[in-house]
């Protein structure tokens, strides 16, 4: 009714649990929830930082269909350092900073389906598992057993479209040849007959000088290669993406 009696006891329990109450209330919890994140950001940090113990087991994780689309195995990893001269190292390797959004991800990825991932790995530049490039493209990865890996995150500039190109006679042995021999080739063609034979008499035979210039260099040329592999630790992609020796 509307000119009904007020009940007071009623009155101090509305007021109770009414707006008046909530302000405090909501900003204690907002704090504990606040707490608790930052508490959870910190462990997640310490578990990049620290890396995978030598003990610890990683126990499989079957993540649901609507997952996959992020879900890659190592030799599709592989194959993308061999061909990007890049690096797959545990995190404890990785010497950049991580971004908050990647924390985020991984909580999210942790509370959503109850797991607690225990391995989290980047590919990256050699250069940033030696020091700070923010300039770089990082992935972080969660390992989640059997050779698999969650892609959690990609942060940094796109890389460039030529590092492909630059890193193709580094992916293995083969490449190394292909790209010292047709180098030589090019060279030995490309040098005028004047330069190769003295004596304009030898001119029919110029392919022979030419064949023996070519010799000279493809085997220079692997001298060449063998002191930068040796001295300047500069080895093969195929052998490097996740050795943990870093040069």
């Amino acid at each position: 009714m509307l000119f009904r009696g007020v009940n007071l006891k009623e009155e101090l329990e509305r007021e109770r649990e009414g707006p008046a109450a909530q302000p405090g209330l909501l900003l204690a919890e907002a704090r504990e929830i606040l707490d608790k994140s930052l508490q959870n950001d910190h462990e997640i940090m310490e578990r990049l930082k620290k890396g995978r113990g030598r003990d610890t087991v990683i126990e499989p994780v079957m993540l649901p269909e609507q997952e996959q689309g992020n879900i890659f195995h190592v030799s599709h990893i592989r194959n993308i350092c061999v061909r990007y001269r890049l690096r797959f190292l545990d995190t404890k390797f990785f010497k950049g900073d991580y971004p908050y959004e990647a924390l985020r991800k991984i909580a999210g990825l942790e509370r959503k389906y109850n797991i607690k991932i225990q391995q989290f790995k980047v590919v990256a530049p050699t250069r940033l598992f030696n020091l700070i490039d923010p300039d770089k493209d990082p992935l972080l990865f969660a390992n989640l057993g059997n050779d698999r890996y969650y892609l959690l995150h990609k942060w940094g500039n796109d890389m460039p479209w030529y590092r492909k190109i630059l890193a193709w006679p580094l992916r293995n042995i083969n490449t190394l040849f292909i790209t010292l021999i047709s180098f030589a080739l090019l060279v030995s063609l490309s040098v005028p007959k004047e330069l190769l034979v003295l004596s304009s008499e030898f001119y029919d035979q110029i392919y022979v000088f030419r064949i023996l210039f070519l010799l000279q260099l493809v085997i220079g040329g692997f001298f060449v290669l063998v002191y930068i592999g040796l001295v300047r630790n500069k080895w093969l992609s195929e052998s490097e993406w996740n050795n943990k020796y870093l040069r």
